[in-house]
């Protein structure tokens, strides 16, 4: 399904973790008033990015400004890119008044893309504007990295993103499941 069609009201399941993810769009003036995002950690396939996803096509159908991007496809674009270059990118995710980082920790783990996602991090959050992060690394990982640049971007996004696990199973899974009985009648 096309990401402009994830939409709360046509959800396959509603969980506890969706019905937050709700509550935030649905709050979303006290949230920004407040600076406050969310952190949707947990298992690859769980759904953090749809619900991402779903509070973005929420809040844009309010005429609201986000920008989902993934965090691999941002510090690529980056480490290829330089000077005004690099500035015009940076303050295009700025821009937006909500930031959604999808799949933090896919990116390469170098000094390089560290720098980057910290520079965003910690921009976005000294702008005062809410970001969403996904990821699959656990809050525990995050709380206790041993890593110095982990440990300062992990900081920066608990201070300002209230977490919520996504602990089901792996929705590609059944996905995917589905899709070979349907090859298999075809």
């Amino acid at each position: 399904m096309p990401a402009a069609d994830w939409r709360f009201e046509s959800a396959a399941v509603t969980t506890p973790q969706l019905e937050k993810a709700r509550g935030y769009a649905q709050n979303w003036d006290e949230f920004k008033k407040a600076g406050i995002g969310l952190l949707l950690f947990g298992n690859v396939g769980t759904g953090k990015s749809y619900a991402a996803g779903y509070i973005a096509n929420a809040l844009i159908d309010k005429e609201v400004s986000v920008l989902m991007v993934g965090v691999s496809d941002m510090v690529n674009w980056m480490q290829g890119n330089f000077g005004s270059d690099r500035d015009h990118y940076m303050k295009s995710l700025m821009r937006p008044d909500l930031l959604i980082l999808d799949d933090l920790g896919a990116e390469r783990n170098t000094s390089f893309g560290k720098e980057r996602v910290f520079d965003v991090v910690d921009k976005r959050l000294l702008s005062g504007k809410p970001m969403i992060v996904t990821t699959n690394i656990p809050l525990s990982v995050m709380k206790q990295a041993a890593d110095l640049d982990d440990r300062h971007i992990f900081d920066r996004i608990l201070e300002v993103c209230v977490p919520i696990m996504f602990d089901r199973d792996s929705f590609r899974k059944s996905t995917a499941a589905d899709n070979l009985k349907k090859a298999a009648r075809l």
